[in-house]
């Protein structure tokens, strides 16, 4: 089990989103954990394929060669 204090600024943003998001406090401090833990593993590598896109070391392919090529077009 995990005890986290906020601020209080914060912790007045928290206390007021369960209700409007109709979700328990637990379930939105998860979502949000799980979420930034998410981006903190993924976003690098996303970077990363951005950076190899905008330069030219790889290149974008149009959905519709993909779906054609895995038997998936219409």
């Amino acid at each position: 089990m995990i005890h986290v204090q906020l601020p209080a600024e914060l912790d007045d943003i928290v206390a007021n989103l369960p209700e409007e998001a109709r979700q328990s406090l637990d379930e939105v401090l998860r979502d949000a954990v799980q979420e930034y833990l998410w981006d903190q593993k993924h976003g690098p590598i996303a970077l990363k394929r951005l950076a190899d896109l905008d330069s030219g070391r790889t290149k974008a392919l149009p959905l519709s060669q993909i779906m054609a090529e895995h038997g998936l077009a219409d």
